[in-house]
């Protein structure tokens, strides 16, 4: 091969590598950050549903021992099932669009339906003072669970503008990078058949190596962010995306080996031929 060729074939090769991470990151984020479905299935592997009510009742004890309730005031108020409602509304709103709305009423109804009844059963006397005092705790144990809910509405609107615009470059990009890439391969396999395998071969160690990376330099385990629930499930779409590039490196690993034997094994055929050919023309 001339030393022409050979520069083309190496700069090629830096170049597919670049636009086969670029494919292969693009698709895996495509496939778990980007997809409602496995950001759902994502919240109910971390426990966020049950963890997020947790973390909403205890929140609200403060509010309840100094409203001079009882603790069982709170008795099923928050409950899973209504959760898991309102975070998925918030997941299809950030991801598709759709309208959402934290149906924080039925807490309220739910915490409404137990004060009257504990006034009843209790015989106590409500005044107006009393009516406005039971008032601002509803109020407050409400904002308790939309605070919990979605954080912040602002934040989350940002939030769902920027990820709307990302779903429709992440795909276009993704399809772009894939067809420069076999473009690339199929123009490599002209010029150095070989340089095909060491180019999955150094694409491969690079995902290889992030995984190692990270499991000694990111700490992903140790994230702690806003609350536990949503840390965990942070933890759990991070370890998802590293955990797919690095299988995704083995394969090309794997891939590139084969391809260069391939490659070696069938020059080698090539020049015993041409040698058996060339011995037997000067027989």
């Amino acid at each position: 091969m001339s030393k022409k060729k050979r520069f083309v074939s190496y700069l090629l090769s830096i170049v597919l590598v670049i636009f086969l991470l670029a494919t292969i990151v693009l698709t895996t984020l495509n496939c778990t950050l980007l997809s409602t479905v496995n950001i759902k299935k994502k919240l109910v592997n971390s426990n966020y549903y049950e963890e997020t009510k947790n973390i909403i009742v205890e929140s609200c004890k403060d509010y309840v021992m100094q409203s001079g309730f009882d603790e069982s005031i709170m008795n099923d108020v928050v409950n899973t099932y209504d959760v898991q409602f309102d975070v998925d509304g918030l997941v299809d709103y950030i991801y598709e669009g759709k309208d959402f709305e934290v149906h924080s009423n039925i807490i309220r109804a739910n915490l409404d339906k137990n004060i009257n009844e504990y006034i009843v059963n209790n015989n106590y006397q409500v005044n107006e003072e009393t009516q406005k005092s039971i008032n601002d705790f509803e109020n407050s144990i409400q904002e308790i669970y939309e605070r919990n809910i979605e954080y912040s509405a602002d934040t989350v609107k940002q939030i769902a503008g920027v990820t709307h615009k990302i779903k429709k470059i992440v795909p276009i990009a993704m399809i772009i990078c894939g067809i420069i890439s076999v473009i690339l391969i199929l123009l490599i396999k002209e010029i150095s058949s070989p340089s095909v395998g060491i180019t999955a071969l150094s694409t491969g160690a690079v995902l290889v190596f992030l995984k190692l990376y990270s499991g000694t330099s990111f700490a992903i385990n140790n994230i702690l962010l806003m609350n536990k629930a949503f840390s965990n499930t942070l933890i759990s779409v991070a370890n998802d995306i590293i955990q797919k590039l690095f299988v995704i490196g083995i394969a090309l690993c794997v891939v590139g080996v084969i391809w260069i034997i391939y490659v070696e094994a069938k020059r080698k055929i090539v020049r015993m031929l041409l040698l058996d050919e060339h011995s037997q023309v000067i027989r």
